[in-house]
């Protein structure tokens, strides 16, 4: 069997999760287009959760006026869809929300919208080709200076506009997997590019062909199945859990696999739990896996506020309201009656070992959650990089279309708050762990690397 690279699964995964696929039709007119800015920014102000966290009103109204303005300033009637997604991504992000988003009409890419043949991994704001998807010049693990003589690091500052985080980390893991789509629809750059890199000390140009985007996407395998896995140190077996989503296959199916789990390993000294390709799903199935991990209550939440609308009442989250949303006026917030503190279930197979968290910048919504709960209560050590998610955001995310150009818009109904002490942060490790370009030249895994440092501290110790 093929295999991928953690970071091959996460490009697909993260370019559908963060961008999605939508259905629109050639073009649209401006003043069709103006209604659609008016009738989302009317859904934003109305429903959205927490739209105002990282801007002011009085700013993303003057944006949207700007971009009405613009969008009457243009010489043709007609806009193409595309375009209008741009226009209302740079809008939505913003709000700087993971879950807020235009999901990105991929139905509408010409034939001749040919993408960059590459991987990339953005290390200090520098960008590294870590996989080439078909041959050319540029060699692997080059450092790419320009594309068409423009800087690079000017290309990635411009991408950031349509990028809705507040994190650096969070703006450079969005630009490895969205820029060979932008290049040729955002940037106006179709194949061939001059690529300006740099590789041993020698700074090269080369033509590079792109590759259509049906060869990009069947170049990746998309996997959320949860496994188990292990690595020997010392001759002992480390037990690993990896958990690239909560979201795969029904609940019982998960259980079930988490009661063998546990069951098997109850006995093992060290455990290493992975969530490095975690970006979400059911909440509820990280608890139930800490479960395992202590026999005492624990802080799952500090706060969990919905915001009161029509779209919520509409919503398939209006029933975790109950009837108190009868009495409650759009407008307000409606404090979910949730159980702050966990008590776990009484499984025969806790685990009684040391237990090692793995996040990464790309860790999001449901996989933060269970970082979020899992450093707070002290069940182990988190080992990695700060998540792509942050302690305190905004969850529960529905879809509508919009009238005329059908763009897809996917944004929050509620505010989730973590127990934490870094609202406006991700889940900041106990240990932080530092790629360079060599690590991925080399195959190296900083993470479990690092597990296996600290094992044999420990049994150094015992000695």
């Amino acid at each position: 069997m093929k295999k991928y690279s953690i970071h091959s699964i996460l490009i697909v995964i993260l370019l559908f999760f963060f961008f999605g696929s939508c259905f629109g039709n050639g073009d649209v007119s401006r003043d069709k287009f103006i209604n659609d800015i008016e009738y989302y920014t009317n859904v934003i102000n109305e429903a959205h959760a927490e739209p105002y966290r990282m801007i002011s009103k009085h700013r993303f109204e003057k944006k949207v006026e700007e971009l009405k303005y613009h969008v009457r300033s243009l010489k043709s009637d007609k806009i193409p869809i595309n375009d209008c997604y741009f226009f209302l991504q740079e809008l939505t992000a913003l709000i700087q929300d993971g879950h807020t988003r235009i999901n990105f009409p991929f139905q509408n890419l010409e034939d001749s919208d040919l993408l960059l043949p590459f991987e990339l991994k953005v290390i200090d704001e520098k960008v590294f080709i870590i996989k080439k998807l078909e041959e050319n010049q540029v060699p692997l693990f080059s450092e790419i200076l320009k594309i068409n003589h423009t800087p690079i690091r000017t290309l990635m500052l411009e991408s950031y506009k349509l990028f809705n985080s507040s994190l650096k980390h969070g703006k450079w893991s969005l630009f490895e997997f969205s820029f060979q789509l932008f290049l040729p629809t955002y940037f106006d750059l179709p194949s061939p590019w001059i690529v300006t890199y740099k590789s041993d000390s020698q700074i090269r140009e080369a033509e590079v062909k792109g590759i259509a985007v049906s060869q990009y996407l069947a170049t990746f395998q998309i996997d959320t199945q949860y496994r188990e896995s292990s690595f020997i140190v010392d001759g002992e077996v480390i037990p690993i859990l990896d958990i690239p989503s909560f979201a795969h296959g029904n609940e019982r199916e998960y259980r079930n696999f988490i009661d063998t789990f546990f069951e098997k390993h109850k006995k093992a000294n060290y455990l290493v739990i992975d969530l490095r390709k975690n970006l979400g799903g059911n909440g509820t199935w990280g608890y139930y896996l800490m479960d395992y991990l202590t026999d005492s209550p624990y802080r799952i939440i500090e706060s969990f506020d919905f915001k009161v609308s029509d779209i919520f009442r509409d919503s398939q989250y209006s029933n975790k309201a109950g009837d108190k949303l009868k009495e409650a006026k759009n407008g307000t917030y409606l404090p979910i009656d949730t159980v702050e503190i966990r008590s776990p279930h009484r499984k025969a197979s806790k685990f009684r070992g040391s237990v090692f968290l793995l996040t990464s910048q790309y860790t999001f919504s449901a996989g933060v959650v269970m970082a979020a709960i899992f450093k707070f209560n002290k069940m182990g050590t988190v080992i990695g990089q700060e998540t792509f998610g942050k302690e305190k955001f905004c969850s529960d995310p529905i879809k509508l279309k919009l009238p005329h150009t059908k763009l897809e818009v996917s944004f929050p109904l509620a505010i989730y708050t973590l127990p934490g002490n870094n609202p406006d942060r991700g889940v900041i490790p106990d240990i932080l762990t530092v790629h360079s370009i060599e690590d991925y030249q080399n195959h190296k895994d900083k993470e479990l690397d690092k597990v296996r440092e600290l094992i044999k501290e420990k049994s150094t110790r015992r000695k």
